[in-house]
C-alpha cells in the first residue's frame, strides 16, 4: 500500500504541475490538493493495517494465519505486482516531468513559477542623451522585480544586449530562457511623461497585458512601481515571504534633478571599471547627494564606487576607504535595512576589510529582500569561493547565470571555480559559454585554450583554438595567447616577435607597455638567456616598485608578487623574499583559499630561483595541499619548468597526481 500509493501521488502531483498552470488554476488549489495527499498518506497506511482487499471484499485483517479453522484468502495482488505498478508509475511521472522530447531550452523558468525579461525601454525623445533615463526606469522595474521569489528575471547585463535589436521576440525568449518578455517605450514632454508597457508571450508573442500611462513627471515612480505590479499579478507571482505589495513602493528621493544625476551615476556605473568611468560615477553619486542630501540609494552607490576605485588600484590608499565609510554612514543612517544599504555595506567589509563573515552577513539579508537579484548571488558565490567552499560558490554562480544568461564575467567565474574544483569538462563548458556569448572577446579562447591544452597536453589542439578566433577577436588581445603557446613549445623567437608587434600596436604611455617589457625578459628567460632578460627586468623595475609602492595600503598583491619575482630573477634576494613573503601574508591560505594558493606557488618560484630548493618545495607542498585542484594544470605552464626539472618535483608529483 505504501508503495502503491507514493507511486499513485507522484503521478497525480506531476499532473498539477503540467496542467494546472496552463488551465490557469489558481496555485493554492495546487497547494491543497498536495497537502491532501500528503495527509492521506498514513490514513491509508493504517486503512492497510486494519484491512485485507480479498476476492472476498474487503476484509478485516486476522491476527493470526486462519480465520475459524481455514486458511486466510490471499490477497488480490501480490508485493511483485505492486511494485512493479509503482515502477511504472514513477517512470511515467519522470518522463511527462523531464521527457517527452523537451530540451533545455523548452523547460522556461526551472524552478520558478514564471519567468520575464524586461527589455530596454525604448527611448522615443530621439536624443540619445536621454538613453539614460529609459535605461534607469528600466533598471527600476528589474529592481522591483527582483522581490518576487516565485519569478524568474533576467539580469540587465543580459537584456541590455537587446536594446535596439531587429530579431523576433519569440527568438529572444528562447535564447533568455523565459516565458514572457516586457517591452515599453518612455517620452518626456515638459513635465510630462510618458510610459508605455506591454507583457508579451514570448512562444507566441501575443499579448498579456499593455497600459500606457500618461501623468505629471512627479509620478515617475509610483508609474514604475505600477508597471512592475501589474506585470507580476498578470503572471501570477508573489513577493517574497513576508513582504507586501506596499514593500515595493520604494521612493528613492522627491527631487527629480537628484534622480537624474542618480541615473547618470548608474550609467556609469554599469560601464568597465576604467577610472575614467568609475571617476564619473562619483561624480554623479556626489551630484545626487548635494542635490538631495537624504538620497539614501545615491550614498549607497557612492559608497560602492568609492571602494571600486580603491579595490582596482585607481587609489588604493586609506584616504580612500574613508570617503567610502564616510558614504557608508549616511546610507546607514537613512535607510540601514534596505537592499542597497545593505549591499554597500557588505562591499565595505568585503572589499574594504577582507571580512568574508560580515559581507555574508550583509548579502545574505539584502538577498532576502531582492531573492532574485543576479548580482548579489554573484557576490556571495566570489565570498564563498574566497572561503574554499568551492562546491557552495558554483551553485550560487550557476544560479547567478540562470538569471543572467548573457554575462560573460559570470560564465567566466563559472570556468574559474570549475578550475578550482579540477573539474576540466565544467571549465570547458563555461569556457565555450563565454566564446558564445562574447566571440570577439579573447578571454573566452584563453580559458578554452587552456583546458584544451591541460586535457590533451597537445599544443596544437590549444592552438586550433585560437585560430577559431583570428576573424573576429582583435590582433592585439590575441598576440600574448600566441606567445604564452610558442614558449610552451620552446618557439622562444617567435614568442618575442609577436611580443614586440603587440608593442608597436599599444599607444604610447599605455600602462600594459611594462607587461610586454616583463613578456620578452621571460621569454629570454625560458630560453635560457639570462642576461637579456634581466637587462628588460632592470629597465621596469622603477615601475615595478612604484605599482607596488602604490599599491601596499590595499589589498592588491599582484604587483607585490610580480616584484618580488623579477628582484628574485635580478638576485635580489633579500627583497625579493621580503616581497613575496609580504604578498603571502596579505592572502595567506587561512584568509582566502582561492587566491592564498597561487601566490604560494608564486613564492615557491621566488624561493626555487634564489637557490632555496627545500624551502621552496615546502612552499608548493603547502600550497598544493589546500586543495586548490587547479594547481596542478598551473604548473604545466613555462614558467615552472625550472621547478619540474627539480629532482624533487617527481616525489611530489607522485603526491598529489601531477603531470611530470
Amino acid at each position: 500500500m505504501a508503495a502503491f500509493y507514493g507511486g499513485s501521488a507522484f503521478v497525480i502531483v506531476q499532473i498539477i504541475d503540467g496542467t494546472f498552470e496552463v488551465m490557469g488554476i489558481p496555485a493554492w488549489v495546487s497547494r491543497l490538493m498536495i497537502t491532501f495527499l500528503a495527509l492521506g498518506f498514513p490514513i491509508a497506511m493504517g486503512l492497510a493495517w486494519i484491512f485485507d482487499i480479498t476476492p472476498e471484499g474487503i476484509v478485516r485483517t486476522a491476527g493470526s494465519s486462519t480465520r475459524s479453522g481455514r486458511q486466510l484468502t490471499q490477497p488480490i495482488t501480490s508485493n511483485r505486482a505492486l511494485i512493479a505498478v509503482t515502477i511504472i508509475a514513477v517512470a511515467f511521472g519522470i518522463w511527462g516531468r523531464w521527457g517527452s522530447g523537451r530540451d533545455a531550452g523548452s523547460v522556461m523558468g526551472a524552478g520558478f513559477s514564471n519567468s520575464v525579461a524586461v527589455l530596454p525601454f525604448v527611448n522615443l525623445n530621439n536624443d540619445p542623451e536621454q538613453d539614460f533615463f529609459s535605461d534607469g526606469i528600466t533598471d527600476n522595474i528589474l529592481t522591483y522585480l527582483h522581490k518576487f521569489g516565485d519569478l524568474k528575471v533576467i539580469g540587465r547585463t543580459s537584456v541590455m544586449q537587446y536594446k535596439g535589436t531587429t530579431k523576433r521576440l519569440n527568438t529572444i525568449g528562447e535564447e533568455l530562457g523565459v516565458k514572457t518578455l516586457v517591452e515599453g517605450s518612455v517620452q518626456r514632454a515638459g513635465d510630462r511623461i510618458i510610459i508605455t508597457a506591454q507583457l508579451i508571450d514570448a512562444r507566441t508573442e501575443a499579448h498579456l497585458w499593455a497600459e500606457k500611462y500618461d501623468r505629471h513627471i512627479d509620478d515617475i515612480f509610483d508609474i514604475q512601481n505600477e508597471v512592475a505590479l501589474a506585470i507580476a499579478q498578470a503572471l501570477k507571482v508573489t513577493l517574497a515571504p513576508g513582504k507586501t505589495s506596499a514593500a515595493a513602493i520604494h521612493r528613492p528621493t522627491e527631487n527629480l534633478a537628484a534622480y537624474e544625476a542618480y541615473l547618470r551615476g548608474m550609467e556609469a556605473d554599469r560601464m568597465f571599471e576604467s577610472r575614467q568611468n568609475l571617476a564619473r560615477a562619483i561624480g554623479h553619486y556626489e551630484e545626487a547627494t548635494r542635490l538631495d542630501p537624504s538620497f539614501a540609494d545615491a550614498w549607497a552607490g557612492l559608497t560602492i564606487n568609492h571602494l571600486a576605485f580603491r579595490w582596482a588600484g585607481y587609489d588604493p590608499g586609506d584616504e580612500r576607504l574613508a570617503k567610502a565609510e564616510w558614504a557608508l554612514e549616511r546610507a546607514e543612517r537613512l535607510a540601514p535595512n534596505s537592499a542597497a544599504t545593505r549591499m554597500a555595506r557588505g562591499r565595505y567589509f568585503y572589499h574594504g576589510h577582507l571580512d568574508y563573515a560580515r559581507a555574508l552577513q550583509e548579502f545574505y539579508p539584502a538577498l532576502l529582500e531582492e531573492p532574485n537579484n543576479p548580482k548579489l548571488i554573484e557576490y556571495i558565490g566570489y565570498i564563498e569561493r574566497r572561503l574554499g567552499n568551492f562546491d557552495r560558490a558554483l551553485e550560487h554562480q550557476l544560479r547567478a547565470f540562470e538569471l543572467n544568461p548573457k554575462s560573460t564575467s559570470t560564465a567566466a567565474n563559472i570556468a574559474i571555480t570549475y578550475w578550482a574544483l579540477g573539474d576540466l569538462k565544467g571549465m570547458q563548458e563555461y569556457a565555450q559559454a563565454m566564446v558564445d556569448i562574447s566571440p570577439q572577446v579573447a578571454a573566452g579562447y584563453y580559458f578554452l585554450f587552456r583546458t584544451k591544452y591541460a586535457e590533451t597536453g597537445d599544443v596544437s589542439v590549444a592552438r586550433a583554438v585560437l585560430d577559431r578566433a583570428l576573424a573576429g577577436v582583435p590582433e592585439l588581445d590575441l598576440l600574448p595567447l600566441y606567445a604564452s603557446l610558442d614558449n610552451i613549445e620552446g618557439r622562444h623567437t617567435a614568442a618575442r616577435a609577436k611580443q614586440r608587434r603587440r608593442l608597436d600596436l599599444l599607444p604610447p604611455g599605455d600602462p600594459t607597455i611594462i607587461d610586454v617589457y616583463s613578456e620578452i625578459g621571460q621569454t629570454h628567460w625560458f630560453e635560457g638567456d639570462l642576461d637579456s632578460a634581466r637587462f628588460y627586468f632592470r629597465n621596469i623595475m622603477p615601475d615595478l616598485i612604484n605599482r607596488a609602492d602604490a599599491e601596499r595600503a590595499s589589498f592588491l598583491r599582484e604587483h607585490l608578487m610580480t616584484l618580488a619575482m623579477h628582484e628574485a630573477a635580478l638576485a635580489m634576494a633579500d627583497s625579493a623574499r621580503l616581497h613575496a613573503d609580504q604578498a603571502v601574508a596579505q592572502f595567506s591560505v587561512a584568509m582566502d583559499a582561492f587566491d592564498g594558493p597561487m601566490l604560494m606557488l608564486r613564492q615557491a618560484w621566488v624561493y626555487h630561483t634564489l637557490g632555496y630548493a627545500e624551502e621552496a618545495f615546502a612552499i608548493l607542498d603547502a600550497a598544493l595541499s589546500a586543495g586548490l585542484n587547479g594547481l596542478k594544470w598551473e604548473l604545466l605552464n613555462a614558467l615552472w619548468a625550472q621547478l619540474r626539472q627539480d629532482s624533487r618535483y617527481p616525489a611530489l608529483a607522485a603526491k598529489y597526481g601531477l603531470e611530470e
